[in-house]
C-alpha cells in the first residue's frame, strides 16, 4: 500500500486570520487497511508521496463535513460574506 496521495488530489488556497496563505488538499487516500476513504490536508503537504493527509473520513463523516459546511457557508451569506 502507498502512503499519501495515490490519486489525483485537488489543492485549495485558503487564508488563516492574519492572511496567510494556507494550501487545503482533497482527494482520496487509503486508510490502514488498505480501503479508499476522503482525505484532507491543510497545511504544506511539499512532499505528497511520502506525507499523508491529515484526516481520513467514511461516507457518513464526509456528508457530515458537507452539511456544516454548508450550514456554516449560509450563515456566512446571511452575516453579508460574499458580497
Amino acid at each position: 500500500m502507498t502512503r499519501g496521495w495515490p490519486y489525483q488530489r485537488k489543492a485549495i488556497t485558503a487564508y488563516d486570520s492574519s492572511g496567510r496563505e494556507i494550501p487545503i488538499y482533497v482527494g482520496l487516500a487509503h486508510d490502514a487497511e488498505g480501503k479508499p476513504r476522503m482525505a484532507l490536508a491543510i497545511g504544506n503537504v511539499t512532499e505528497p508521496e511520502r506525507s499523508g493527509p491529515t484526516a481520513m473520513l467514511d461516507s457518513v463523516e464526509g456528508a457530515e463535513l458537507i452539511g456544516a459546511f454548508g450550514a456554516t457557508y449560509a450563515d456566512y451569506v446571511k452575516r453579508g460574506g460574499g458580497s
